[in-house]
């Protein structure tokens, strides 16, 4: 059960990192390093849903228990 939830806050993208950063447009979320990797690249598309987005839909996440 641990190990499903630690799947949960990894990052979807590079599966390394924790996920820290939300585009609030759709809500999905990805760590940060990955979302500034699409933003620089001018890769601008949600890689779950394929929104467009931009610097300013992008929020920190906090995760808590």
């Amino acid at each position: 059960e641990f190990e499903y939830y630690r799947t949960m806050v990894k990052c979807p993208l590079c599966k390394v990192n924790e996920k820290d950063a939300v585009i609030s447009k759709c809500g999905h979320a990805f760590c940060r390093v990955c979302i500034d990797k699409r933003l620089e690249l001018r890769n601008r598309k949600c890689p779950a849903c394929s929104k467009m987005f931009d610097y300013q839909a992008v929020r920190e996440l906090y995760l808590t228990n």
